[in-house]
């Protein structure tokens, strides 16, 4: 009985180690995430590995409420920091986000919180088109992230829309009533 549960617990770790470590691996979590959401998630195009630098060429998340659509992702992080209670992430870049409300959606209830399970440290954060809707198109936007999981700091945060450059830095603190500390600088002329 030991024996057979010593193999077992081998195959397991193995499997772990394949999946965490290898381009076919992050590719197999990739269709497993897509299979568990039931077609609400697909990706395509992974590369790299989950234990490090990976891409994801195309990622759709599709509910009654919007669609998102984000092209060309690539995560620069360490598996490591997650040991230490810490999401640390050295670069995060996104060539286009798209967020697409569902027409006659009704509007999402308010959050009651906006803590974090763990801390969050995103060095550099950068999207080069984010389009919401028809509505608004922003490119760009480069940010700073930092979080102990209650207190949301984003600093150096820049980005441009309509012809205007805007920058600044903002804190959030994830408890109710959700204060909010922020300052913004904003150069340009409006485009007509």
């Amino acid at each position: 009985m030991r024996r057979l549960v010593s193999i077992a617990a081998l195959v397991i770790l193995g499997l772990a180690g394949w999946l965490a470590s290898s381009e076919s691996g992050l590719r197999a979590t990739a269709g497993l995430a897509a299979s568990i959401s039931g077609g609400r998630l697909q990706i395509d195009v992974a590369s790299g590995r989950l234990l490090g630098a990976f891409s994801l060429g195309q990622v759709r998340w599709t509910d009654p409420e919007q669609q998102i659509e984000i092209s060309g992702l690539h995560v620069d992080w360490s598996p490591v920091a997650l040991l230490h209670g810490t999401l640390q992430i050295a670069a995060l870049s996104i060539e286009q986000l798209h967020i697409s409300p569902q027409p006659n959606s009704p509007p999402s209830p308010p959050p009651t919180d906006l803590r974090l399970p763990l801390a969050v440290s995103i060095e550099k954060a950068a999207i080069a088109t984010l389009r919401w809707g028809e509505a608004l198109t922003v490119t760009d936007l480069v940010a700073r992230l930092d979080s102990d999981g209650r207190r949301h700091r984003i600093d150096g945060w820049r980005a441009r829309t309509a012809g205007v450059a805007l920058s600044g830095n903002a804190t959030l603190d994830g408890a109710a009533p959700f204060p909010v500390e922020a300052n913004a600088q904003i150069a340009g002329l409006l485009d007509q």
